[in-house]
């Protein structure tokens, strides 16, 4: 099913060729399907997740209330329609864009970070030795990455920050190839403030 990326993965990564090339061992690799399997039902339930809030901002959108909403009445429903209520003690019905509601909605956390300031021998453990071993047991090159530096709101260090993008770029490099087309995107929004 396309809906479900990682279905396949343990039929496409062969363990004994990984062994014998030295790249992963059973162990690790029994570990990486474990973690993968847990990536599949994270997606999986926020998928579930995306798509009953989006359905009910729908309902929202185009009947002005949740009343008549032919979904099932789930912890979401409860939770938008208290939201519903409360916006509207605030604003005139004509006011609010629900799509507009939802769509925040979907990008902004109301939790604080915990602060954590990671020591550099952990930063290399994780990228020379976790990322690294991630890198090797993909079945496929990736066709693109997108890397998020987090700097601007301060969620990866300052001091960090360099040095992270340096060895996880170094590790693509060496897993990928150096020919590797590498666009730093914030370079260029940097230069047009």
């Amino acid at each position: 099913m396309p809906d479900e990326p990682f279905e396949n993965l343990k039929q496409d990564v062969s363990v004994r060729e990984r062994q014998s090339s030295g790249g992963i061992n059973n162990g690790d690799y029994q570990h990486w399907l474990s973690r993968l399997q847990s990536l599949k039902e994270s997606m999986i339930e926020r998928n579930r997740q995306l798509s009953e809030l989006d359905d009910l901002f729908k309902h929202l959108e185009f009947n002005r209330s949740l009343n008549n909403y032919e979904g099932p009445k789930t912890s979401r429903y409860e939770a938008v329609n208290l939201l519903c209520k409360e916006v509207r003690s605030v604003y005139k019905d004509s006011e609010v864009d629900w799509s507009l509601v939802y769509n925040a909605g979907c990008t902004i956390d109301d939790t604080v970070l915990p602060e954590h300031v990671t020591e550099p021998n952990d930063l290399d453990r994780l990228i020379s030795g976790t990322f690294r071993s991630f890198l090797m047991a993909l079945p496929t090159p990736p066709t693109i990455i997108t890397i998020a530096r987090s700097s601007d709101d301060d969620y990866t260090p300052g001091e960090n920050v360099d040095q992270i993008q340096v060895d996880v770029l170094d590790q693509l490099r060496e897993h990928l190839g150096s020919e590797i087309d590498i666009k730093l995107t914030y370079q260029e929004n940097e230069e047009q403030v």
